[in-house]
């Protein structure tokens, strides 16, 4: 996958429909029922995960265009806590290749004793 150099890569705590396209998707984003308060204008990167947490949805949108991309998982999920309360959180370039590699992001998922 191929990412703006310059991008605020976001990841969307609480479940989205994965069948939603980019008119759908836009439509989140605009509307701000994602939380992002974005301006229109900055490039960004927003990463989501259906209920079940077996479909990864990435919209990119920046200076060249949209682009939507989704990654299926046929077993297992994505290690990846979706918290209902929280805002959106901003992860790094290395980072969403690891989830969509590995299936999880190390930081986010570590167990507290």
């Amino acid at each position: 996958m191929l990412l703006p150099k310059h991008t605020r890569i976001i990841i969307i705590n609480k479940p989205v429909n994965a069948r939603l396209g980019i008119p759908g998707m836009m439509n989140l984003l605009f509307s701000n029922s994602l939380g992002l308060f974005w301006d229109g204008v900055e490039p960004i990167t927003v990463v989501t995960f259906n209920l079940k947490q077996r479909i990864c949805k990435i919209l990119t949108v920046d200076d060249s265009g949209i682009t939507c991309s989704s990654r299926v998982l046929r077993r297992g999920r994505f290690q990846y806590m979706l918290r209902h309360e929280l805002m959106p959180t901003s992860i790094k370039r290395h980072e969403l290749e690891a989830l969509l590699q590995e299936g999880t992001i190390k930081r986010f998922n570590r167990q507290r004793f």
